[in-house]
């Protein structure tokens, strides 16, 4: 039994075939050997089958505990306005040049990643879902400090942005949705950029599909690549590969050899399948010193113990250009065309103000066909945000019904508390919400505003806002924990698109303006319809 090399992926041994197998390696015919992964339960391994690796694994596990002390170990230097954890975090990844983020959700990976990318200041490639293009924009500006060009629009657009990044004077970010990036994949090529980071990276599970492909072109050769994701194995352990294969191409190469090592395989009549069982314990241990070495994991109830109250957060949406026409055309003429070509007019600047919401919301709340962009960051949301429990409230019942439909068909558990409901159809909803039995409750904001405990959420979602502040408030506390087995923390989203009636809406709702007595000022009432901003 000879070791025939060890390099920083790999070991090659020459045994037999019983012992190859034994050991979990992969028989390479270039070699005439058999090939086991460089990581600490290998070596475990091949010592207990008699190879004299002691020393090594000596070295290997020194270097595996300063890296553990080294995640909480590196609070110098200190970055402005970071807590306590994302300073270290910001630190042990300036050391590493491949590297998950892993953190639990509202953690603080993006004010981390964004102060990352302001200290290494490389033209950098973000990839983030379609939804979150501006936010990631607005976040790298406020905490990288640097110019950031979003690609978004046509192609030939698209080219222009990638341009204007490529042949930048000083390092730049490029944002743009992972569906951008897959289409233009190859446009992107000869485009020069030295980091490449993919926000809610879990999809890379399947890592087979056209889309997870087009990643791992794009971080091939770059210096260095990063991958985010509160839920990086959301149905089985072995999710988690598609992510490694980007981070490590050179050490993850196969899906099979890698489930083959650490899990139980069932062959049956449809082909080999992954039951998501560790083969033995000392596999189990392999694969979790894997995760260590390969990526951060923060939990929140570790690093945000005094997290109480509410948290609020503004995601800034941008519409396509189809919602935007329709949107606009109503604000300039009080007039729009509706899906079967009859018109959607609004005849009082007060109707026009309330289209205007409906338009901004999802034009097919009105019969007008265009889509919407906050129906895009909700489904979005719940595909990335595992079986989180959330609220996601608005004014108009007549789009939940229709929101409802779609979230159910995305096989999410969903119910309604709306007006239109007798007090057992909420009352029902409410307990369901409770129990665990639905993930996402549907609320109109006054149905919901009282006499309900909706404590199970940690985070609720506003499509839109009520016009008076008691009601806002009120329908914002159905988070506050009511016992101590509840989430302390409220984080509540208020989705805004840019450039419409949400901005200046959402402007007094922030200041706690009574918007009902403003729209018996007709001057007011008409800046606040063509989405001005109060002074």
């Amino acid at each position: 039994m000879t070791v025939l090399e060890i390099n920083a992926n790999h070991i090659y041994v020459q045994c037999s075939d019983i012992k190859g197998d034994l050991l979990g390696g992969t028989y390479v015919n270039s070699r005439n050997a058999w090939r086991l992964p460089h990581n600490l339960g290998a070596i475990r391994d091949l010592i207990e089958q008699g190879y004299p690796l002691h020393k090594h694994l000596g070295l290997l596990q020194a270097r595996f505990n300063l890296m553990v002390r080294d995640k909480t170990y590196g609070i110098e230097p200190e970055y402005p306005n970071l807590r306590n954890y994302q300073n270290q975090d910001v630190n042990f990844l300036l050391s590493r040049s491949a590297l998950g983020v892993f953190s639990e959700q509202r953690t603080g990976k993006t004010p981390t990643t964004c102060t990352l990318i302001g200290q290494v200041k490389v033209n950098t490639m973000i990839i983030v879902p379609t939804s979150l293009v501006l936010d990631w924009k607005a976040q790298i500006e406020r905490w990288a400090g640097m110019e950031v060009i979003t690609a978004t629009g046509t192609p030939k657009q698209r080219l222009k942005a990638y341009t204007k990044f490529h042949e930048s004077q000083v390092p730049a970010v490029l944002v743009l949705s992972k569906g951008v990036a897959t289409k233009d994949a190859d446009m992107l090529r000869d485009v020069r950029y030295d980091m490449v980071i993919i926000d809610e990276a879990h999809f890379l599970r399947n890592y087979k599909t056209k889309q997870s492909e087009a990643m791992y072109k794009l971080g091939r050769g770059r210096q260095y690549r990063y991958a985010l994701t509160g839920t990086p194995a959301s149905n089985s352990p072995d999710d988690v590969f598609g992510i490694l294969k980007f981070l490590y191409p050179d050490r993850f190469t196969s899906y099979w050899q890698f489930c083959e090592r650490y899990f139980k395989i069932d062959d049956g009549y449809f082909g080999k399948k992954v039951d998501g069982k560790f083969k033995t314990k000392s596999r189990e241990q392999e694969y979790y010193e894997l995760m260590e070495q390969f990526a951060i994991q923060r939990k929140r109830k570790d690093v945000m113990k005094w997290l109480q109250g509410k948290q609020y957060q503004k995601v800034e949406l941008e519409m396509d250009t189809k919602q935007q026409k329709k949107y606009e055309q109503m604000a300039k003429t009080f007039v729009t065309e509706k899906a079967d070509g009859e018109e959607l007019d609004a005849s009082t600047v007060l109707a026009q103000m309330t289209r205007l919401r409906q338009l901004s919301l999802a034009p097919e709340s009105v019969q007008v066909e265009a889509p919407s962009a906050k129906e895009a960051y909700i489904l979005e949301w719940l595909e990335n945000n595992g079986d989180e429990p959330v609220l996601i409230f608005s004014n108009f019942t007549s789009y939940l019904n229709i929101l409802y439909g779609k979230i159910k068909k995305a096989k999410h558990k969903v119910a309604l508390v709306t007006g239109e409901q007798d007090i057992k159809e909420r009352q029902k909803a409410t307990k369901d919400f409770q129990s665990g039995k639905i993930r996402v409750l549907l609320c109109n904001i006054e149905a919901a505003g009282v006499g309900l405990t909706l404590d199970r959420a940690e985070t609720s979602i506003f499509l839109d806002r009520h016009y008076n502040p008691t009601w806002n408030m009120q329908a914002e506390d159905r988070l506050v924990a009511t016992t101590e087995e509840a989430p302390q923390g409220a984080f509540i989203i208020d989705l805004v698109c840019k450039g419409t009636i949400d901005e200046a809406i959402h402007e007094m709702v922030e200041k706690k303006v009574d918007i009902t007595k403003i729209v018996n000022d007709f001057s007011d009432l008409r800046k606040i319809a063509l989405g001005g901003q109060m002074e």
